[in-house]
């Protein structure tokens, strides 16, 4: 896990691509950058490993449980297969359907059908299938749909995720809507909403207001983006700031660099400390 995170870390500073690296200051690698940043979250996830079927000749896991007062109701210690109530479990496994609070506290084994609705406390990162409610996690929670609202110390991982989530080093998903914090990075296929990052936030569509520390790159870009460092999308339309450069096919909207502004196609108002580039502009 450690290796893993390492790995996370070093990847996010180097796969964001200044936009002054090349003659064309476009940065036309921001899918693979956005792609990159997103599986390195989904290997830590490792979803073949919790969503995976059972090989055929495992024994069929255990659902060993104590629940007072009983017929599945009430408090129960164990890993019950289906609760309604509270729940205290080692480690989750081949679990189906919790109402009420869930805790949890080692890493748990494989849920493809665990539909969680309520509160949700994993020590080593709670995983279900369906997720509705609030999720709170010391390394991370992981969701194949994140309903809610999700908060861990290290990571969060989701294929869809709608909500607030807030992580302490990085969060990634496919479709990611709502609010968006992490310490780190944010990589995702879709996002749409308010994202932060302290580093840097890759996308393949990428609608709303973000801001990251370092950079920003996505396919295709609309609102409002901010970075310390530099932005790069295919197609650009909205507010973009960065402090060193912004680099795009097209560009619509209201752009500003410290350093330059680069595109194929310029239209709006468009301010850099230094100059200004493009094939066909039309605007300021």
């Amino acid at each position: 896990m450690l290796k893993q995170i390492s790995y996370l870390v070093l990847l996010t500073i180097f796969s964001i691509q200044p936009v002054w690296a090349d003659e064309n200051p476009t940065i036309t690698t921001a899918e693979e950058d956005a792609e990159k940043i997103k599986d390195s979250f989904m290997k830590i996830a490792d979803f073949e490993e919790v969503w995976g079927s059972e090989p055929e000749d495992a024994p069929p896991p255990s659902h060993w449980n104590v629940t007072l007062p009983g017929w599945g109701w009430g408090i129960t210690v164990g890993n019950s297969e289906r609760t309604n109530g509270i729940r205290f479990n080692l480690s989750d496994t081949q679990v189906k359907e919790v109402n009420g609070l869930n805790f949890t506290f080692w890493l748990p084994g494989r849920n493809p059908d665990f539909e969680m609705n309520g509160f949700t406390f994993g020590l080593l990162g709670p995983k279900v299938a369906d997720m509705y409610g609030i999720a709170l996690s010391g390394i991370g929670p992981v969701a194949k749909n994140m309903n809610g609202l999700s908060l861990s110390l290290l990571i969060g991982i989701y294929e869809d995720a709608q909500g607030i989530n807030l992580a302490g080093l990085g969060i990634g998903g496919g479709d990611m809507i709502g609010l968006n914090y992490a310490g780190l990075g944010i990589g995702a296929d879709d996002m749409v909403g308010l994202n932060y990052a302290g580093l840097g936030i890759g996308a393949n569509d990428m609608i709303g207001l973000n801001y990251a520390g370092l950079g920003i790159g996505a396919d295709d870009m609309v609102g409002i983006n901010t970075a310390g460092l530099g932005i790069g999308a295919d197609d650009m339309i909205g507010l973009n700031y960065a402090g060193l450069g912004i680099g795009a096919d097209d560009m619509i909207g209201i752009n500003s660099a410290g350093l330059v502004i680069h595109a194929d196609d310029m239209g709006g108002l468009n301010l850099a400390g230094i100059g200004i580039n493009a094939d066909d502009m039309r605007g300021l």
